[in-house]
């Protein structure tokens, strides 16, 4: 055999093996984030084929709660990548990773995670492909159901980090957008930050379009909520009867350092008549759980307490049930201040909801694992409530009311 022969095929058989490793990866990459990722395996629209009468009925009586029978879902999720635009806008959002896999692989890899859970695909139709996913859930429950859907703003200009292009953004007018393509199921929370260039004026704007939720991430936005320009914002959000969004707890900033707001930091808000609607973050700060004995001390000694409340957004994922979970239902005192918020679509990543997890832990009736992990293969947001629905305090039979899941006025 000649040495070309010899070149010509080795370079054939490389050739070869390179495509089937690479076919290889690919499809072990498929596998695995089919199984990290989303656990759908039907439909929506299935669900009164697919499910058996244990599931159906679970799912049903999930969603008969309050008097209008209305389901008030407190936090939803907007992912982008900036494709969707609406009439005279640009939809300037973004919420991937900057940098690809090679600078920041974990957050890479959860946001790809977290797609997958929402069936959206990286792609040109990845924005109508996560809306159409969401709307497609919300649609196919048996009754109806409202969702409110978050912007997020870039850092303040006054900010460390000036460069919005780093950090996740999604736009207030793409949110108010999406909402009037599905007004009966879908209603937007914008994102202001205080001492931004005309804010005032962006509020009133806003708020004359019917929006009555203005979400903060302190720590990501780089807001003092006890500064100046914070005390100013407070006076405009009371003086419009909005609500403001924010979390408490531990959270992390940028860079992933752990950073701490206190549940007191809202009391300038409550002073000055403001309505809070707080999101709890990690319950552990430097001397171990923290946030739920401050939240309820402030809940029990202030005079603004029924202007506070409490989403209950991530109370059913990792160790929260534990820190966060259980304390909530030993306190009924204070479901009136509570509020159901699914986290979606963070909710809906595979195994985020460990039913198995919170049978063992006594939170939910073993019985009831298999129905729900039907729900869940069909419909993660509508598996998300029913799970809420039917959690209750270990080795008792205390869970939450229908209050935490109606319609309310503060949130119509």
């Amino acid at each position: 055999m000649s040495i070309r022969r010899i070149v010509f095929s080795w370079l054939l058989g490389s050739g070869l093996l390179a495509i089937g490793i690479m076919a290889l990866l690919a499809c072990l990459w498929h596998v695995t984030l089919r199984h990290y990722g989303s656990g759908v395996t039907h439909a929506p629209e299935s669900a009164p084929w697919v499910l058996n009468h244990r599931a159906q009925h679970l799912l049903n009586v999930a969603m008969a709660s309050g008097k209008d029978k209305t389901i008030i879902d407190a936090a939803v999720h907007i992912r982008s990548h900036g494709q969707l635009s609406g009439p005279g806008f640009s939809n300037h959002s973004h919420t991937a990773p900057t940098g690809g896999i090679f600078k920041n692989p974990w957050a890479w890899w959860q946001y790809r995670r977290t797609a997958s859970a929402a069936h959206a695909a990286p792609g040109p139709d990845f924005d109508g492909e996560y809306f159409s996913q969401l709307l497609r859930q919300i649609r196919a429950m048996p009754g109806d159901y409202r969702a409110r859907i978050l912007a997020r703003a870039p850092p303040g200009s006054s900010g460390p980090n000036k460069n919005s292009a780093s950090v996740p953004v999604v736009t207030n007018r793409y949110v108010t957008w999406l909402a009037s393509r599905a007004p009966n199921h879908l209603t937007p929370v914008v994102s202001l930050v205080p001492g931004a260039t005309a804010v005032g004026q962006r509020l009133t704007h806003w708020i004359k379009q019917g929006v009555k939720h203005i979400r903060w991430l302190p720590v990501r936005q780089h807001i003092n909520l006890a500064s100046p320009a914070a005390k100013m914002f407070y006076n405009k959000l009371a003086k419009a009867h909005a609500k403001l969004m924010l979390p408490v707890g531990r959270v992390r900033d940028g860079k992933g350092k752990p950073q701490w707001i206190r549940p007191g930091a809202i009391k300038p808000a409550l002073a000055a008549g403001v309505s809070v609607e707080l999101t709890l973050a990690g319950a552990s700060g430097p001397n171990g759980q923290q946030l739920m004995p401050a939240l309820f001390h402030l809940l029990a000694t202030s005079k603004h307490a029924k202007h506070i409340t409490i989403d209950l957004t991530g109370v059913l994922s990792n160790h929260a049930p534990r820190t966060l979970l259980k304390p909530l239902l030993a306190h009924p005192q204070y479901y009136r201040n509570l509020q159901y918020a699914s986290n979606y679509p963070h909710s809906a990543v595979a195994g985020r909801i460990d039913v198995h997890q919170l049978a063992a832990a006594g939170f939910i009736n073993p019985k009831l694992v298999t129905p729900l992990e039907a729900i869940d293969k069909v419909n993660p947001l509508a598996f998300s409530l029913v799970v809420m629905r039917n959690v209750h305090l270990p080795q008792t039979q205390l869970g939450f009311p229908s209050s935490v899941f109606e319609s309310k006025k503060s949130l119509e």
